[in-house]
């Protein structure tokens, strides 16, 4: 009997052709067609596809795959080589049922149900519309939200990071939508401290990494310069709204793994520029470092970070804004030189990190900042 496929929750989908062969979606989104005799594990099997949210087979060389990315295919063995020979049935899905290698039920994320035909490769194909706002089965959540990530609030004065130099307090807040709607808000306040005198200004980064099932981090970030409280713009303040098509395109993989980690890290002997483009191999360092235990449950490790929205620091062309309320972007820090004997380049240098939080289920309200901050989507960094 062949049932309705839906993007599927923490839990891996099996269809059995016997009791020899089985198709088996792992929760890294990987689909296999797996191979008795049982005992050894994984068995003896061959990889269909990747990044798959549902499936529906045929037989032991053709299925229909969809995609975390809402595309459907109709595919074809043998199997091994990744994406396989495939032929695109449709786009924005959300669930089928299959009839025949030339028919299905197709269900749209708008709630529209169709039953399209064949032949594929135009989209959408020769269909008939059956019925409008059909119930859409999911486990995953429309919106996930990590609130208040940090030291504490602004007025919170007693709790801080670092030492000396490197004192701050922060706090991150990151909301995201099943559309790739994303909110991410936050402040930075330099409470340096030094014993030679004033403390020199702070070049700082602040983020919140997203997960996902198959070992991808999505980055969202905010670095500037401040000087040391209590001296006017020691406060950096952010809260930037924007759609983020990467996290759209994973939701399925982000929503079952529903965790991120978040990390700061300053400097006061440099400027932002001198060291902010180390950030992603510093963060995912630190996130091969503190995660293989945890890491274990999905089998995979970090493999790279995208900068999800972002960046959002200010830059040579002037086009950033530290936050500080005077309109400019930072570069204009007054930077003394340091005084003989003062700790530099690593020592300088001062970071922190959490565990892995898991998202609440309502959205994060925005933290009251004076404007928003304009920024501009960036390209994946991929990380060896």
């Amino acid at each position: 009997m062949v049932e309705q496929m839906s993007i599927p929750s923490n839990h891996p989908w099996i269809e059995a052709l016997s009791a020899t062969q089985a198709y088996v979606l792992a929760a890294d989104g990987a689909l296999w067609l797996e191979n008795g005799p049982w005992g050894p594990v994984p068995p003896s099997r061959d990889q269909v596809d990747g990044s798959v949210a549902a499936f529906q087979a045929l037989g032991a060389t053709q299925a229909y795959v969809l995609g975390s990315d809402g595309k459907l295919w109709l595919e074809n063995g043998p199997w091994g080589p990744v994406p396989p020979s495939r032929v695109q049935v449709d786009g924005s899905v959300v669930g089928l049922l299959a009839l025949s290698a030339t028919q299905a039920y197709v269900l749209g994320t708008d709630g529209n149900l169709w039953l399209e035909n064949g032949p594929w490769g135009a989209v959408p194909p020769s269909r008939a519309q059956i019925d409008g706002n059909v119930f859409i089965r999911s486990a995953n959540p429309s919106t996930m939200s990590w609130e208040n990530l940090g030291t504490g609030s602004l007025s919170d004065s007693g709790n801080t990071a670092g030492s000396g130099a490197n004192e701050c307090q922060y706090q991150a807040s990151l909301s995201i939508q099943q559309d790739g709607t994303c909110t991410f808000s936050g402040y930075y306040e330099n409470r340096g401290d030094a014993f030679w005198g004033t403390a020199p200004p702070q070049a700082f980064i602040v983020a919140v990494i997203v997960l996902d099932k198959s070992g991808k981090g999505y980055a969202f970030t905010y670095s500037g310069q401040v000087p040391s409280a209590p001296q006017p713009g020691a406060v950096a303040q952010w809260n930037v709204t924007q759609n983020c098509p990467v996290i759209a395109e994973n939701w399925g993989l982000i929503a079952a793994r529903n965790q991120a980690a978040y990390y700061w890290k300053n400097n006061y002997d440099e400027t932002i520029g001198d060291w902010l483009g180390g950030f992603a191999g510093s963060a995912v360092n630190w996130l091969e470092a503190n995660l293989p235990t945890i890491e274990q449950d999905v089998g995979t490790v970090i493999k790279w970070l995208s900068k999800a929205m972002g960046p959002q620091q200010p830059d040579d062309g002037g086009d950033g804004d530290d936050g500080d309320g005077d309109g400019d972007d930072g570069d204009d820090v007054s930077r003394a030189p340091l005084p003989d004997g003062v700790p530099t380049g690593a020592a300088a240098s001062a970071s922190g990190s959490s565990g892995l939080v898991a998202a609440s289920s309502s959205a994060a309200p925005p933290i009251e900042t004076e404007r928003p901050v304009d920024i501009q989507p960036a390209a994946a960094i991929p990380v060896d």
